[in-house]
């Protein structure tokens, strides 16, 4: 991030110079004109270093969203990465840019981190988060969402209230994004009226920034051959896929760690533990989460010191987890083995 690395520069840069101005109110202290010189200096230092206090404030805001990602998913590498391409696609204004995953992966988090990261960079942002919208539908939306006044217009004036905007945006060099989450339910036309929305654009680059944010459905849609030319215009594609089981035990603990758990009790959950937890949702971060949170729940009742690995296929039974479901063919054996039961009562029955 180039501009994140200029800002510390800044920052370090500034520290000197407010120390430098600070030296003449020792050096000067016995000389007859000291007040004035002192004065002088004294009043450039602070300035200074209010400017550097801004810069350092800045900085911060910038990698916010980038830290909260390490706190929540322990600096899963993929996410990491995902998080870098969306930031980078917005911020050099590349035009299409698509996350996949699928569910529980983190994907609604990620935007979330982004829009943390871009809070304070003038980026006008419209998140659409129902994609059951017609073309019209659509359009009228992110139209509303910009501040545009949308009721009762036809298609070609949204459209070219759209453009007027854009561009009046882009001439101000802002940024204007649209997000669309949970974009495998858009339909072949929609997807195609916002590739049209993205031939507004200058010669070095485009007006408007297109996020496109769904589960495995949506790379099955843009791989289809009637989206081949939004496909092409992807500039950057990311897909999350679930922890590992070293991921997920590096998860778990660095979520106790940020819960507040003091040393002795980060190994509530033991190696065994954790893979039986790995075993059960396989991975998928939201169904970890959820079952580490309802173990612990049980553990407490139970007045235990940790989890034990069989709280955690109890909770997953609960939970209705395929991986703790008994299996059809046992669910068979168990069903012919009380109708044999039944079978055989009814005939000492008979018998006697």
């Amino acid at each position: 991030m180039p501009r994140l690395d200029a800002l510390r520069a800044f920052w370090i840069l500034g520290i000197f110079l407010t120390t430098f101005l600070w030296l003449p109110t020792y050096l000067f202290s016995g000389r007859p004109d000291s007040p004035r010189v002192i004065r002088i200096a004294s009043n450039w230092a602070r300035t200074v270093l209010c400017v550097t206090i801004l810069v350092f404030l800045l900085s911060s805001v910038r990698v916010l969203g980038a830290v909260t990602v390490v706190l929540l998913f322990g600096g899963a590498r993929r996410h990491q990465e995902a998080l870098a391409a969306l930031y980078y696609g917005v911020q050099r204004r590349k035009g299409f840019v698509a996350l996949t995953g699928d569910v529980g992966t983190g994907k609604t988090l990620l935007i979330r981190c982004l829009l943390r990261m871009l809070k304070n960079s003038n980026i006008v942002l419209a998140h659409v988060f129902n994609c059951r919208l017609s073309s019209l539908e659509f359009l009228d939306y992110v139209a509303t969402a910009f501040g545009l006044a949308a009721s009762r217009k036809t298609k070609g004036q949204l459209l070219q209230d759209l453009g007027k905007y854009l561009f009046f945006r882009h001439q101000r060099k802002l940024t204007t994004v649209i997000v669309v989450d949970d974009a495998q339910g858009l339909s072949i036309e929609v997807l195609e009226e916002i590739r049209l929305l993205s031939n507004l654009e200058t010669e070095t680059e485009k007006v408007l920034q297109i996020l496109l944010v769904g589960q495995h459905e949506l790379d099955e849609k843009l791989d289809s051959f009637e989206l081949r030319q939004l496909k092409q215009r992807i500039a950057l594609r990311s897909h999350l896929e679930p922890f590992n089981s070293e991921e997920t035990r590096s998860y778990i603990r660095h979520r106790l760690r940020c819960a507040g758990a003091p040393s002795e009790a980060r190994d509530l959950f033991a190696n065994e533990t954790i893979e039986r937890v790995f075993h059960h949702t396989r991975g998928v971060a939201r169904l970890v989460k959820t079952v580490c949170e309802n173990a612990l729940i049980a553990a407490f009742a139970r007045q235990l010191t940790n989890v034990p690995p069989d709280i955690v296929d109890e909770v997953a039974y609960d939970l209705r987890l395929s991986a703790a479901s008994p299996s059809r063919a046992e669910y068979g054996k168990s069903n012919s083995g009380t109708a044999s039961c039944i079978s055989i009562a009814d005939s000492r029955t008979a018998d006697s």
